[in-house]
């Protein structure tokens, strides 16, 4: 273990970490040395090495947004505005809007779907309908349904007389099973004469 006998001030321990950095000793050689400052013996540890060398080299400040322009876009996007009206608003570079609203959609924990799957979406759900759906809640709530709608079991039988498939759910399929089963007799409403 090295020993700097000589007493510093902080600012002159951490120029002579820097300049250690820059002859390329390893972070674990320069942890080993104690430095005595003001009177008080003092060993760096490896992060503070490591923070040391990105506040001489610059680095510290491009990693911290120090940047308003950030927070004001977070604000902006809390607002639910489209990208394009904020960058005509700010008239920020569409760029760096961009990268703030991905990083924004990062923080907030939400997904990035492309224009085209809500669009899709959309359509779906109005044809589920049968008429035009705009809000992406209700659309959701059609998709929901017909996917329960699909996937429910179900029994598909021929009219005994005009021979068109009846659907059954589970349900039905439980009240009708022996009837269809030992009489084999089944048919529509509108087929009733036939019995």
């Amino acid at each position: 273990m090295k020993k700097n006998p000589k007493d510093m001030t902080l600012d002159e321990a951490r120029n002579e970490i820097f300049r250690r950095i820059q002859r390329g000793e390893s972070y674990r050689e320069i942890v080993k040395t104690e430095h005595r400052i003001d009177g008080r013996i003092k060993r760096f540890n490896i992060s503070e090495v490591s923070k040391i060398k990105q506040e001489f080299t610059g680095q510290a400040s491009s990693s911290k947004n120090k940047d308003p322009d950030m927070a004001f876009l977070f604000e902006e996007f809390d607002k639910e505005e489209s990208l394009v009206d904020i960058v005509k608003k700010t008239q920020l570079s569409p760029n760096f809007v961009k990268q703030a609203h991905d990083k924004y959609i990062e923080f907030r924990d939400k997904r990035v779907i492309p224009g085209w799957i809500v669009d899709k979406l959309y359509e779906l759900a109005s044809k589920i309908k049968g008429e035009e759906v705009t809000d992406l809640e209700e659309a959701l709530d059609h998709l929901q349904e017909a996917v329960v709608r699909y996937m429910k079991p179900k029994f598909i039988f021929p009219c005994a007389k005009c021979k068109k498939p009846i659907e059954l759910d589970s349900y039905a399929w439980k009240e009708v099973y022996s009837f269809l089963v030992f009489e084999r007799r089944w048919g529509h409403a509108d087929c009733d004469d036939y019995y």
